[in-house]
C-alpha cells in the first residue's frame, strides 16, 4: 500500500509541476523562516539562563530621584554589596562587584606589544562561585583571590602570548600596575548580558587613589549582583529584602540622598530584555522587538499554510473523475484520507529537505542579519533540527488535513452532475484565507515602512548640536595626556584643518553622568543630568547659545563679579578661585522652565552651588538631546571640574575639523600623541558612535525588510499558482466571451477583479490594525515620526502592483488564445 500511495503522489506531482514547486518551495521557505526567526527569539529571550543559579541571581539597582529629575542606575555605590551581604547574612549567600573605572579603555602592555582594551573590569573573587564562567586554564577556587591577577579570555591569550602558556605571564596594566594571569576563561556565551575579555581581582585597587572612595556612599561606579541563599524562598527572600531597603538607605546613605534614593533588585535573566538603566553594562535587547519578531514567524508560516490549502482545495475539479472512479471502485473514505494526507506528508517531507539546505546556505548571513555575534552551532544545533522537522510536519499534515477531508467526503453524485467546478465549498474559503494572506502581507509591509522611517528619523534628526566632522579621541586614564591638556590642544590647533578642540566627561548625545547641586534658596540637593567639560565645548559643537555666554578662560572677573581689594596679592587670589572652572556653570532651557525661571535672561547670575562652592550661572543654551532619542530632553548642566577633578572628570578629547580632512587629522593627531605617550590612540568619528544607539531599531529594521519581502513573495507564489487553476478552470468560459468580441482588456479585467477587490477589502482591514499596532510601538520613543497617510499609501501601491504582476501572466496569457483553441482545450 505504502508503494501504491507512493507510486499515485509522485504521478500526481510529475503532472503538476507547477502546484508541486509553489507548494515545495513555498513551504521549505517558510519552514527555514520561521526556524530562523525562533532560533533568534530563543536566543534573545535565553540571555543569562547559562548560569545554573541564574534564577537566585539578582542585580542591585539604583534610583535617584527628586523633581522628577535624576537617575535611574543599573550601578550601585561600592559599599553596598558588603553591607547587603552583612545586613541579609540569612538571604544573601553571596556578592560581586564589577568595575571599570568608568573608562571606555584602559591600555594593556607586554613587552613592545600595546592595546587600548575596551572589556576589562575588576571583579571580586567570589565571581566564579555566583557565575559560571569555566575556566580552560587555571583553578576558578583560587583565582582573583590576591591582588594583580587577572583571568584573560582564551582570545586575548592568543592576541598576547600566541602558542605560549599564558599562565603567570605578567601584563601591564596603564603601563605601571602588574598583573599576573592565572586563567584563561572559555569564550562567553554569547547569550550574556557581560562582555568582558579582562576580569582583574577587585583587591588590585586597595594601594590605588581609587580605594579612598570604597566607603563612599554617593559615588555609584560598580555593577552588583547578590546570590539568594535559598532556591525554594526566592521570591519570598526577595520580597523581605525590599521590604528592608528603605530602612538601608535610611541608616546608610548621607542626608542629601536617604530621601531621595530607592535601591531595588532586578533578576538576572530579566536584564537584557527588560532593561533600560542609566549606565547599563552593555546595549540590552528590548521584548517589545521580541514579540514583533514571533508574528513575523507565525505570518510567514500561516502564509505558506493558507498556500497548500487553497492550491490543493483549488485541485479538487482536476482530481474529480479520479476521487469519483477510486470511490465507485469501493474506496472507503478514510482510505482516500490516507492518500491526499500521505501526499501531503510527502510535500511536507520535500519541503523540510529544501529548507535545510536553504538554512545551511543563508547560515554565514544572519550574524550580520541578527546584528550581533551568534553562538557557533545557532544553525547546527538539536533545537533547529526539531524546529525544522516539527514545522515540517505541522504543515504538511495539519495544513494538509483540510483538504483531504474535502476531496476524501466528496458525493460521487455530485461529481457526475458537476458541482465542483471550483472546489467542493471551497470558494468562499479560499477568498476568504487569500484575504488573509494579504492582510499579514501588508502588515509586514507596514512595519517595514515604518520601522525604516523611524529609523531614519532618529538617525538624521538634528540633536541640537553638530555631529558631522567631530573626532572623539577615548582619553581616560591618560594621565600624560590630561595633566598636559592644554598643550596637548593647543599643538592640535597648529594645524589648520582643526577648527577647534575641547574634552569631555562622556560622549555627547550617547551617555551622561549627574551630579548634586543646590538651587538659589533650596536648601536640598538635587541630582541633575550633568556633563563636566573643558574650554570651547560649545564653539566645538556648535550649540547655540541663547543667553549669556560661553565658559571662558580669561574673563574680565573683575568687572564680572565686583571684586574689590587693596592688596594684589588678595585679588590675585581671589581670580584664582573666581573662574569658570570654580563659579559658573551653564544650563539649557528645559532646565530654566523646569525651576521657574522665565526667560533664559532671567537665569543670568542664579545662584547655582555645587560640590565645588557658589556658582553662578553664565549662559543658556537651546535644548539639545543629551542621550538618544529614545528618551525626553531633561534639565540639564554643563559645568567645568577643578584641578583634582580633571584626571576623572576628562574622558574623551572632541576634534572640530574640516571636510574631507578626517585621514590627514587622524594621521596628525596620532603624531602629537606619540610624543606624549606611549599607550596606542584610539579614534572615532562621533556620528559613527551615535549610529550603535539605534542597533535595536537597525536589527527590526533589517530583519522586518527581509522577513516582509519574503512573505510577500510566499503569497505571489500561492496567487500565482491559484491564478493558473481558476484561469484553467474558465478556459472554454474566456473562448466564449472572445468569440462574442469581449476585447483582451476586458477578459484581463474579468479575471482579474475578484482578486483586487479582495486586496483592497485587506488593505482596509491592514491599515485598521496596522495603524493601532505602530500606534503603540511608536509611542515607546520620546521622539517619533507620525504615522501618516504615506506610509498606507506606499503599502496599497505594492500590494497592488504586486497582485497585478502576479496574476497578470495568466490571465493575460489566456485572453490573448485564439477563441477556437481555447473552445478545443481539453
Amino acid at each position: 500500500m505504502f508503494f501504491s500511495y507512493l507510486k499515485i503522489t509522485f504521478r500526481n506531482f510529475r503532472k503538476n509541476p507547477l502546484y508541486t514547486f509553489i507548494n515545495v518551495f513555498g513551504l521549505s521557505l517558510s519552514i527555514a523562516c520561521f526556524t530562523v526567526l525562533f532560533l533568534l527569539v530563543q536566543h534573545e529571550t535565553s540571555y543569562d539562563k547559562f548560569n545554573q543559579k541564574s534564577e537566585q541571581i539578582f542585580r542591585v539597582i539604583e534610583y535617584i530621584e527628586k523633581s522628577g529629575v535624576g537617575e535611574h542606575s543599573a550601578s550601585v555605590p561600592f559599599p553596598i554589596a558588603a553591607e547587603l551581604h552583612k545586613t541579609f547574612p540569612h538571604e544573601i549567600e553571596k556578592t560581586v562587584r564589577f568595575f571599570n573605572y568608568q573608562a571606555p579603555s584602559l591600555s594593556v602592555s607586554l613587552d613592545t606589544l600595546s592595546f587600548n582594551e575596551p572589556h576589562f573590569f575588576f571583579v571580586d573573587s567570589t565571581v566564579f562561585e555566583i557565575f559560571d564562567f569555566p575556566l580552560q586554564l587555571g583553578n576558578s577556587k583560587t583565582a582573583l583571590k590576591s591582588p594583580n591577577q587577572v583571568v584573560i579570555s582564551h582570545k586575548i591569550a592568543t592576541k598576547y602570548f600566541g602558542n605560549k602558556n599564558p599562565l603567570n605571564q605578567v601584563l601591564l596594566l596603564q603601563g605601571n600596575t602588574p598583573l599576573t594571569v592565572v586563567g584563561v576563561f572559555s569564550e562567553l556565551p554569547t547569550a550574556s548580558h557581560f562582555n568582558f575579555d579582562f576580569i582583574a581581582s577587585f583587591s588590585t585597587l586597595n594601594n590605588q587613589y581609587i580605594s579612598k572612595f570604597y566607603n563612599t556612599w554617593r559615588w555609584n561606579p560598580c555593577w552588583t549582583y547578590i546570590l539568594l541563599q535559598n532556591q525554594d524562598t526566592i521570591q519570598e527572600d526577595v520580597n523581605f529584602i525590599e521590604s528592608q531597603l528603605n530602612k538601608f538607605v535610611k541608616l546608610h546613605f548621607g542626608d542629601d540622598l536617604k530621601n531621595t534614593t530607592k535601591l531595588l533588585l532586578q533578576p538576572l535573566t530579566d536584564i537584557h530584555l527588560y532593561s533600560a538603566l542609566d549606565y547599563e553594562i552593555d546595549t540590552n535587547g528590548n521584548i517589545i522587538y521580541i514579540y514583533i519578531f514571533s508574528v513575523m514567524a507565525i505570518f510567514i508560516l500561516l502564509l505558506a499554510a493558507i498556500n497548500f490549502m487553497n492550491l490543493s482545495t483549488a485541485k479538487s475539479s482536476i482530481r474529480a473523475k479520479e476521487i469519483l472512479v477510486r470511490k465507485m471502485l469501493g474506496a472507503a473514505q478514510y482510505e482516500l484520507s490516507k492518500q491526499f494526507i500521505f501526499e501531503s506528508a510527502t510535500l511536507g517531507s520535500l519541503g523540510i529537505f529544501m529548507a535545510f539546505v536553504l538554512i545551511e546556505t543563508i547560515a554565514p548571513y544572519l550574524t550580520d542579519l541578527s546584528g550581533k555575534p551568534l553562538p557557533a552551532n545557532f544553525v547546527n544545533g538539536q533545537t533547529m533540527v526539531a524546529c525544522i522537522l516539527l514545522t515540517g510536519t505541522f504543515l504538511g499534515l495539519f495544513a494538509g488535513a483540510y483538504p483531504a477531508y474535502c476531496f476524501a467526503t466528496y458525493n460521487p453524485m455530485d461529481i457526475l452532475r458537476g458541482k465542483l467546478e471550483l472546489g467542493y465549498g471551497s470558494k468562499w474559503f479560499r477568498r476568504t484565507s487569500v484575504m488573509i494572506q494579504f492582510v499579514m502581507a501588508s502588515l509586514l509591509l507596514m512595519a517595514t515602512f515604518v520601522s525604516n522611517k523611524q529609523l531614519d528619523f532618529m538617525k538624521n534628526k538634528r540633536l541640537g548640536f553638530d555631529t558631522e566632522q567631530i573626532l572623539i579621541i577615548p582619553i581616560a586614564q591618560q594621565y600624560e595626556i590630561i595633566e598636559k591638556f592644554d598643550e596637548f590642544k593647543k599643538q592640535l590647533l597648529s594645524n589648520t584643518s582643526i577648527l577647534s578642540v575641547t574634552a569631555m566627561e562622556e560622549i555627547l548625545g550617547a551617555n551622561r553622568q549627574t551630579h548634586r547641586f543646590t538651587v538659589e534658596n533650596d536648601t536640598s540637593e538635587v541630582f541633575y543630568p550633568t556633563l563636566f567639560v573643558r574650554y570651547d565645548f560649545l564653539k566645538t559643537f556648535n550649540i547655540k547659545l541663547l543667553a549669556g555666554r560661553d565658559f571662558l578662560e580669561n574673563p574680565n572677573l573683575e568687572k564680572q563679579y565686583r571684586i574689590t581689594d587693596n592688596t594684589n596679592n588678595t585679588i590675585k587670589q581671589k581670580n584664582n578661585e573666581h573662574n569658570d572652572e570654580y563659579q559658573a556653570v551653564i544650563i539649557n532651557e528645559e532646565m530654566v522652565k523646569h525651576l521657574g525661571w522665565g526667560t533664559p535672561q532671567n537665569a543670568l547670575g542664579r545662584n547655582f552651588k555645587s560640590t565645588k562652592g557658589n556658582e553662578k550661572v553664565v549662559g543658556v543654551v537651546q535644548n539639545f538631546h543629551t542621550t538618544s532619542l529614545h528618551n525626553e530632553v531633561t534639565p540639564f548642566v554643563f559645568d567645568m571640574p577643578k584641578d583634582y577633578e580633571k584626571l576623572a572628570y576628562t574622558k574623551y578629547l572632541a576634534i572640530k575639523f574640516e571636510n574631507n580632512n578626517v585621514s590627514n587629522v587622524k594621521n596628525y593627531v596620532a603624531k602629537i600623541w606619540h610624543e606624549y605617550t606611549q599607550t596606542p590612540l584610539d579614534t572615532f568619528l562621533l556620528n559613527d558612535s551615535l549610529d550603535k544607539l539605534y542597533k535595536k531599531e537597525q536589527q527590526l529594521s533589517k530583519i522586518a525588510s527581509v522577513f516582509s519581502m519574503i512573505g510577500i513573495f510566499i503569497a505571489c507564489m500561492g496567487l500565482f499558482g491559484l491564478s493558473s487553476f481558476v484561469v484553467e478552470n474558465r478556459y472554454k468560459e474566456i473562448g466564449i466571451r472572445k468569440a462574442l468580441g469581449a476585447t483582451w482588456v476586458d477578459l484581463v479585467l474579468l479575471l482579474s477583479k475578484t482578486y483586487f477587490i479582495i486586496a483592497a477589502f485587506s488593505l482596509a482591514i491592514a491599515g485598521i490594525i496596522g495603524y493601532t499596532l505602530m500606534y503603540f510601538w511608536l509611542k515607546t520613543f520620546s521622539y517619533h515620526i507620525d504615522f501618516d497617510v504615506i506610509v498606507f499609501l506606499k503599502t496599497v501601491l505594492v500590494v497592488l502592483a504586486v497582485t497585478l504582476f502576479t496574476i497578470s501572466y495568466h490571465t493575460i496569457k489566456a485572453a490573448l488564445q485564439n477563441p477556437a483553441d481555447v473552445i478545443r482545450y481539453k
